[in-house]
């Protein structure tokens, strides 16, 4: 058999092939178009989400320099209970910052965040800190500490913060002893 017929021969093996699986590669070509549609459309649409979130929170900063406050708290609320990762801590951050809800409802925002799943989570212990110090003021040692435990007890970009955190409101409310654990754990984590 000559070159030419080898070449022949498998040009007539590789159309038969695809003859006989013609509707299997229909029905994938189907799939992946469709796929790729589904795949397009859910990009577009956290485009445009994210577009309205950013109006939304650039209208309450407006807002806020225009002394409607309330107008502003509802905006970022609604921001806050999308729970995007960009736009609800951002609004998280503007509402304490401006004063703009008691600590009550506050802590539920924290809490809101830090339950975003899409969060980084360097960005959750970072906002588990944030609540941490924001209630220190009101809520017991327990609450607090619930709170801090698992990233003084994790590797957490934020753990030596948190442990010298717990040391200064230790040393605030006059329990040196406990103050002296912390220390001690800030120096070993120090070196």
């Amino acid at each position: 058999m000559s070159d030419i017929d080898k070449n022949i021969s498998e040009e007539n093996k590789f159309f038969g092939f695809l003859k006989k699986n013609k509707k299997f590669f229909y029905f994938s070509t189907l799939i992946l178009i469709f796929i790729i549609g589904i795949v397009y459309t859910y990009f577009q649409y956290t485009k445009k989400i994210n577009i309205t979130l950013s109006e939304n929170y650039v209208l309450a900063q407006i807002e806020i320099k225009k002394e409607n406050k309330n107008e502003a708290k509802n905006i970022l609320i609604n921001i806050i209970n999308k729970k995007n990762k960009t736009y609800s801590p951002m609004s998280l951050n503007l509402i304490i910052d401006n004063k703009l809800d008691n600590d009550e409802n506050i802590v539920i925002y924290f809490d809101k965040i830090i339950g975003i799943r899409s969060l980084d989570n360097e960005l959750k212990n970072l906002y588990k800190f944030k609540k941490a110090v924001f209630i220190s003021e009101t809520k017991s040692e327990s609450e607090i500490l619930e709170i801090l435990k698992p990233i003084i007890n994790s590797k957490s970009v934020w753990r030596v913060s948190a442990i010298n955190f717990m040391k200064t409101y230790y040393t605030q409310k006059n329990n040196l002893s406990k103050a002296a654990e912390f220390q001690k754990l800030l120096e070993k984590n120090t070196k």
